[in-house]
């Protein structure tokens, strides 16, 4: 049994890439791959099908509790698009929003849209789209309905102060923080000190007052943490979907395609 599963689609049109995150009603990697190659077929057709031709190129399937623990699987070849029209830029996409309650909601831009779906000034032609949307709609609305992933930490929530840390990863707090391996924490303070500044995964074994980071990667002589840095734990609920609303046309930057190596990924991201 794992926890709550998420599956990520990778995408690439030309030179760019993306990626978008979905939580199936999975806690297991065997029910999570099977939804996930439901999935794909069904958000590739909202991808253009004519020009230079975005194509989804795989998906990961991975534990959302568990840092870096996943499962990836790649399409040869990559799955193509339907929609008639040729693509937008890619960061030229559909917003869809997805709700579970009225204030538990996050957004999903869908790049690789054809020029079908917009007007000369930009705005929104939902007709081309009608039905891939709405098939998307059904899907994660099921049953079983899809979730979507909200944080639970609140601004009140309690900020344990950091006292030192011996490089590159003891970290000690001046009171008794709680943690649990495998926790979300995260890491706050001033930007002249950004690391090690983020969301983290808390390590294996946490004492009292002492614990790891998993990924942090400090400086050897990087031995003292300032007090105006503190460490909050960062809770997460997991809701189903009840309503997809296709909004609107956006504009949201995209990067390069999975597995290039342009540079080193943040591990910031949870």
């Amino acid at each position: 049994m794992a926890g709550q599963m998420r599956i990520t689609l990778f995408f690439q049109q030309g030179d760019y890439g993306w990626t978008e995150s979905y939580f199936p009603p999975s806690t297991d990697y065997t029910s999570a791959t099977a939804f996930a190659n439901l999935l794909a077929p069904i958000r590739v057709g909202l991808l253009a099908a004519g020009g230079s031709t975005p194509v989804m190129t795989g998906y990961r399937v991975s534990d959302d509790t568990v840092f870096r623990d996943a499962l990836v699987q790649f399409f040869q070849p990559p799955l193509q698009g339907a929609l008639s029209g040729n693509p937008l830029h890619p960061t030229t996409c559909l917003l869809l929003r997805l709700t579970a309650t009225p204030l538990v909601r996050r957004p999903l831009y869908a790049r690789g849209i054809p020029d079908s779906l917009m007007r000369a000034d930009g705005s929104y032609i939902p007709g081309p789209a009608l039905g891939a949307v709405n098939t998307l709609r059904n899907f994660l609305k099921g049953p079983p309905a899809w979730l979507v992933k909200t944080s639970l930490t609140s601004p009140l929530a309690q900020i344990f102060r950091l006292g030192n840390v011996t490089a590159p990863n003891n970290f000690t707090t001046i009171q008794p923080h709680g943690f649990n391996a495998n926790d979300t924490v995260i890491v706050k303070g001033t930007s002249r000190h950004r690391n090690p500044v983020g969301i983290w995964k808390v390590g294996p074994g946490p004492g009292i007052t002492t614990f790891t980071l998993v990924g942090v990667d400090l400086p050897a002589d990087y031995a003292y943490v300032p007090l105006s840095l503190g460490v909050q734990l960062k809770t997460f609920t997991y809701q189903g979907i009840t309503i997809v609303n296709d909004e609107r046309i956006t504009e949201r930057a995209t990067g390069r395609p999975f597995g290039v190596p342009r540079g080193r990924r943040s591990p910031h991201r949870v």
